[in-house]
């Protein structure tokens, strides 16, 4: 769904082997914690996925922006 592909998900689980941490990977989770979680960890990241998913929206706007302009210089040169 559009609407929410911007969400970061955080799996927390019981689970650790390594075919289970592909396996959340494969169903859109960006990143992924075994318990027991230790909050400090947790905690970073969180932050750490807000920071990427910021950095990602905002290069997508300026990105939006630059091709804008292209456009507008292109159509101004023709």
């Amino acid at each position: 769904n559009a609407e929410f592909a911007q969400i970061p998900v955080l799996m927390v689980t019981a689970l650790n082997e390594q075919g289970d941490i592909e396996k959340a990977v494969e169903a859109g989770c960006d990143d992924f914690l075994s318990k027991p979680v230790n909050r400090l960890e947790l905690q970073t990241r969180v932050r750490s996925l807000l920071r990427v998913r910021h950095l990602t929206s905002e290069r997508d706007r300026l990105l939006a922006y630059l091709e804008e302009m292209e456009h507008r210089i292109l159509r101004t040169d023709s």
